[in-house]
């Protein structure tokens, strides 16, 4: 048999395969292999030489792509029916996964006022993550394209202001601090020195190599934002969903 399937991303995968045969010139088992670039090798086999043989496999790639074929494993020739419209088939589900996330760890952070954003740190990165990357400070770098589940939180108290509450917003950036993502900014009216709880979720779709950033503001005055004394002040996850 012929015919190759790639796997372009890693994750994990579930291969259904069936092939209908009509005679084999193998004296035991028909017999068909699974085989992977990887090297597993997941082998199916019947006594029956004439009929319908199916059988699946598991495989986990972390580094695509992959390719993954249906072998003849019976160490014989095999022939399949002439009138079958189809001889074999395989199908292929996959369970690919990416998330991750970033923190602020700091104890306060200066913010000017301005309409326009700037930059949140968020040096700390999640304990576990899988297909996201890091390498752009502050940021989570998308490696696989698809639908994220992206959650925002902030927890901390202004000091500065004028009046008695201020506009303090927080919202996510793509590719620059330039437009936030729609339905994921959040301003809120914080009261000087009194701590301020609040969160943001959405479903976004990303591109794979789309930098996301937490963009804060405030407006009239300048302001410093205190953060707890331990723990995150100003979280940032994503999830793929699909």
């Amino acid at each position: 048999m012929t015919g190759v399937i790639t796997l372009n991303e890693a994750g994990h995968y579930v291969i259904e395969w069936w092939a209908v045969t009509q005679s084999t010139t193998a004296n035991t088992a028909t017999a068909f292999s699974l085989s992977s670039s990887l090297g597993d090798i997941i082998q199916g086999m019947s006594p029956v030489k004439a009929g319908q043989l199916s059988g699946f496999g598991i495989v986990d790639v972390t580094a695509a792509p992959v390719t993954v074929t249906l072998t003849n494993a019976t160490g014989g020739t095999i022939y399949f029916p002439s009138n079958a419209a189809v001889q074999a088939g395989m199908m292929v589900s996959g369970f690919t996964t990416a998330f991750g996330g970033r923190m602020s760890q700091i104890s306060t952070f200066n913010v000017p006022g301005s309409v326009d954003p700037i930059e949140m740190p968020l040096a700390v990165t999640a304990t576990e993550s899988v297909n996201v990357d890091y390498s752009v400070p502050n940021a989570i770098t998308i490696e696989q394209a698809g639908i994220y589940r992206v959650d925002i939180s902030f927890v901390g108290a202004i000091s500065g202001i004028g009046m008695p509450s201020q506009n303090f917003a927080i919202g996510l950036y793509r590719n620059g601090l330039v437009t936030p993502e729609s339905g994921l900014i959040q301003t809120v009216a914080m009261v000087e020195n009194q701590y301020t709880t609040f969160a943001v979720s959405n479903y976004v779709r990303f591109e794979q190599g789309d930098v996301l950033r937490l963009g804060v503001s405030t407006a009239p005055d300048d302001v410093t934002v205190f953060f707890p004394v331990t723990g995150p002040g100003v979280t940032l996850m994503v999830q793929r969903v699909m």
